[in-house]
């Protein structure tokens, strides 16, 4: 999907941030309050049945979560056939860049423990 194709009221693409076998990231502004967000795409096409609804699904569940290491969701939505999730934008790149950049061992550690803290608190909540 090429960013000029996207058209989601009150979000301006601004490029591409990263793309998966089923859905799209993409850097976007969210034009009410002019601030950047990480827009995730679902790339309906090639999802199976049942998936776009799984997707809005696994969107509410973070949504409703509230941890230091878990991003905070904006929004959620689905305009024609285009089902999106609105997010908090972390400049820096992801984790894949980080470790191809090079990390210490004590970035690694400081990484590991962060990702303990927040699946502790995840299955504190129920979730698998």
């Amino acid at each position: 999907m090429h960013t000029d194709d996207i058209q989601i009221p009150g979000y301006r693409i601004e490029r591409l941030l990263g793309r998966g076998g089923m859905a799209g990231v993409y850097l976007a502004t969210q034009e009410s309050l002019d601030r950047l967000v990480a827009l995730k795409i679902l790339h309906t096409d090639n999802a199976p049945a049942g998936f776009a609804e799984r997707f809005i699904s696994e969107g509410k569940i973070i949504a409703g979560l509230n941890h230091p290491y878990i991003i905070t969701i904006h929004d959620i939505g689905v305009i024609g056939n285009l089902y999106y999730i609105s997010m908090e934008y972390i400049a820096g790149g992801d984790l894949k860049q980080l470790i191809q950049q090079g990390i210490t061992l004590e970035q690694s550690l400081d990484i590991m423990r962060k990702i303990g803290h927040c699946l502790q608190f995840v299955h504190q909540k129920g979730i698998v």
